[in-house]
């Protein structure tokens, strides 16, 4: 997964919680970095960043699953981003979570990206 960020930065403070969730909304992994200490410029391509498979999953488990990004910043953060992501199953086949013009603030914490 790689995180694009546009023209409004994530605040070095701000901590980011990543999770993949299966067409039952049962989690199957998640980001262990919560990047509480590194500031998202404007312009920057962080990543990729691998995630950590808490429960099994198949390409059918995943149709209509959702990656889910969510913040905890202090104070105000708004942080505007496009997001890439690819799971790779054992057979060789991939969904891909993609998303453009994400903007998760502290107002409204969580984005969910569909899992295509």
């Amino acid at each position: 997964m790689t995180f694009y960020t546009t023209y409004d930065n994530k605040d070095h403070d701000t901590k980011v919680f990543t999770s993949v969730t299966d067409h039952t909304n049962k989690t199957i992994g998640t980001l262990g970095e919560h990047f509480g200490d590194d500031e998202f410029e404007d312009g920057d391509a962080d990543g990729p960043y691998a995630l950590s498979l808490t429960e099994p999953a198949t390409w059918s488990s995943m149709r209509d699953g959702r990656l889910r990004i969510r913040i905890e910043p202090r104070g105000h953060d708004t942080w505007k981003l496009n997001v890439r992501s690819t799971l790779f199953f054992s057979d060789g086949t991939r969904r891909h979570a993609d998303q453009d013009n994400l903007a998760p603030s502290q107002r409204n914490r969580q984005v969910d990206v569909p899992i295509a």
